[in-house]
């Protein structure tokens, strides 16, 4: 339930963050945000020690991935700054 609240809240902020902003601008001080965040939520939680045993298949797997999510969030700007976050169809009749 909490995964649905701030996604839907990253839409709405997200909108209103890049209507002025360059998308990929605004995808790249995000993600800085979300690093920074997730890195002291690591640490607080002890779960940092756990980034030396993380194998190079894995590894090369998490990298991949983290690619193709960075690629879906500037994608996913440019259509919040180019197009309505409301989900509605405006009808043409």
């Amino acid at each position: 339930m909490l995964a649905a609240v701030f996604a839907a809240l990253v839409a709405i902020l997200g909108k209103v963050g890049v209507r002025d902003v360059d998308p990929t601008l605004a995808t790249a001080v995000r993600a800085v945000i979300m690093a920074v965040f997730l890195g002291v939520v690591a640490v607080a939680l002890g779960k940092a020690r756990g980034l030396g045993v993380i194998g190079a298949r894995p590894f090369v797997f998490i990298l991949l991935s983290g690619l193709a999510g960075a690629l879906s969030w500037l994608f996913y700007f440019v259509a919040l700054r180019d197009g309505p976050a409301t989900g509605s169809r405006r009808s043409t009749g």
